[in-house]
């Protein structure tokens, strides 16, 4: 399992359907990203929320049901929330019925573990 902090996992507030995510995959070669609504708990400040424009690199299933999934994604912004996260993969959960569910950033060297 990837070595994360609290820091590095956001929560998915807003999300695709699941047809925009098999496309994305699709036509990843051309380019395609999908949007996420994320959010950054804090215990001291209100939650920070931003958009963040991924490439999918991997789909998987998580249980079977056909709404939960597990996702590689990469990202090209390097700054996330003041954390440099340029170049660096992305692990997530999503239910596309709830659209919902979060992401992690994978520490460098590590394995993708959602």
């Amino acid at each position: 399992m990837a070595t994360e902090s609290n820091d590095s996992q956001f929560k998915i507030v807003a999300g695709p359907p699941l047809r925009d995510i098999l496309l994305a995959l699709e036509l990843r070669h051309e380019g395609r990203e999908i949007t996420f609504g994320i959010e950054r708990p804090s215990d001291t400040l209100p939650h920070e929320q931003t958009t963040i424009d991924v490439k999918v690199d991997h789909i998987g299933i998580e249980d079977g049901s056909g709404n939960n999934w597990l996702l590689k994604l990469s990202f090209d912004r390097y700054y996330l929330f003041g954390e440099l996260v340029g170049g660096r993969p992305f692990g997530a959960y999503y239910n596309t019925n709830r659209r919902e569910g979060w992401v992690r950033l994978v520490e460098k060297g590590g394995a993708l573990a959602a």
